[in-house]
């Protein structure tokens, strides 16, 4: 692996584990959810150009392919700080990214979360049909008995 490659792997891997960190601030509610408010203002630059790399770099590399799809499992934190065409941008990615991994869960998720940003847009017709793929998603893994999402920024 070229060495700019994996410092550009580093550099996302790394500012995914600072969302992840605020998101989990913010979750504790009471004065940590400023602190996690804090923590992504801070950082969002740098968590931007994280997810856009591992977006870029998705196709041709698996981890960051993963990363694309950890980038955009952190909805609630980034809902207060991006607008709707941005969540866009980072959701459309993760989607592609989780159908090239087979990460259906994560897929189904991301599936919902594009919906609801749509739907922010006023964009019915397509939020629903993203709505009813990851339903459709969420029907198939529950008859075969897997629910699980998770996502980490490993290398």
């Amino acid at each position: 692996m070229p060495t700019l490659h994996k410092a550009q792997l580093l550099f996302a891997a790394y500012y995914g584990t600072v969302l992840v960190a605020a998101h989990d601030l913010y979750r504790q509610g009471g004065e940590m959810l400023e602190s996690g408010l804090k923590l992504l203002d801070l950082e969002l630059r740098n968590v931007q150009a994280g997810q856009t790399w591992a977006a870029a770099k998705a196709k041709e590399d698996h981890a960051a392919a993963q990363m694309c799809i950890d980038y955009a499992l952190w909805p609630a934190i980034l809902s207060l700080r991006q607008h709707p065409i941005e969540q866009i941008q980072w959701l459309e990615p993760a989607v592609e990214a989780s159908r090239q991994l087979k990460e259906r869960d994560a897929e189904g998720r991301h599936l919902s979360a594009l919906g609801i940003a749509y739907a922010c847009l006023g964009e019915t017709h397509q939020a629903i049909d993203l709505h009813e793929q990851s339903l459709k998603i969420a029907r198939t893994r529950r008859s075969r008995g897997r629910s699980r999402c998770t996502g980490q920024f490993g290398i």
